[in-house]
C-alpha cells in the first residue's frame, strides 16, 4: 500500500523562494573579477570568439588573465599590467578610456596584425601621427604589435610601438610586455601635469 504525503502549497512556494534568495546571494557574493585567483596578472587578453592566442595555450599562463568583454578589461587593469587585445575586438575598447592614466602608461599590445601603425592607428583608433597609407595597395601583415608610452611631458611624448611578423604565443608576448612593464614609469607624467622646474 502506498502512502504518498502533500504539502501545503504556500509551504512549497516558501521553501522553493528561500532557496532562490540563497542562490542568489551565494551567486552575488561570489568574485566577478575572473582575475582573482590568486595570481598576480601580469597581462590582462580581452579575446574575441576566436581567440588569436589558443584558449588551450592560455591555460599554462595564470598570469595572463582571460577577459571576454570591455568591462572586465577595465575592472582587471586597475594596478601596472600588460593590456593584450584581439583584433576581432579592438573596436571594443573606449579609446578615451585608453588614454586615461594610468592605463594610459601601460604596455598594449594588439593581437593579429604585425604592422604596428595599422594595428594602432587603424584598428584600435590612437591618435597617431604618421604618412597616410593605402592599406589596399600595402597590407598589414599578420602577427602582433605593441604600443606604449614611455615619457611624456606637455610639450612632448616618447613611444614604443613596434609590429612583429611572427605567430602570437603566450610566452613571446609576455617576453615583450614584461621587458616593457619593467622600465621606470617615474619617467612618466601625465600629459595634464606641467614638468616642475
Amino acid at each position: 500500500m502506498r502512502h504518498s504525503r502533500r504539502f501545503p502549497i504556500g509551504l512549497a512556494v516558501a521553501i522553493l523562494g528561500s532557496a532562490l534568495v540563497a542562490a542568489c546571494s551565494t551567486g552575488s557574493s561570489q568574485p566577478s573579477d575572473p582575475c582573482l585567483d590568486g595570481v598576480q596578472a601580469r597581462a590582462v587578453y580581452l579575446v574575441s570568439a576566436q581567440p588569436g592566442i589558443s584558449r588551450e595555450e592560455l591555460a599554462r599562463y595564470p598570469e595572463v588573465c582571460v577577459v571576454a568583454g570591455f568591462e572586465q578589461l577595465q575592472s582587471a587593469t586597475g594596478s601596472l599590467v600588460a593590456i593584450w587585445i584581439d583584433q576581432g575586438v579592438a573596436r571594443q575598447v573606449d579609446v578615451a578610456w585608453l588614454q586615461q592614466p594610468p592605463q594610459r602608461y601601460y604596455p598594449v599590445m594588439l593581437v593579429g596584425y604585425g604592422t604596428a601603425l595599422y594595428a594602432f592607428r587603424e584598428q584600435l583608433g590612437l591618435p597617431i601621427e604618421g604618412p597616410a597609407v593605402d592599406w589596399s595597395l600595402e597590407p598589414p601583415k599578420p602577427g602582433f604589435s605593441v604600443w606604449m608610452i614611455t615619457d611624456e611631458t606637455a610639450e612632448s611624448q616618447s613611444a614604443v610601438m613596434q609590429g612583429y611578423e611572427e605567430t602570437p604565443s603566450a610566452h613571446r608576448l609576455l617576453e615583450i610586455t614584461e621587458e616593457l612593464l619593467g622600465r621606470d614609469p617615474g619617467r612618466r607624467t601625465p600629459i595634464s601635469v606641467e614638468p616642475a622646474e
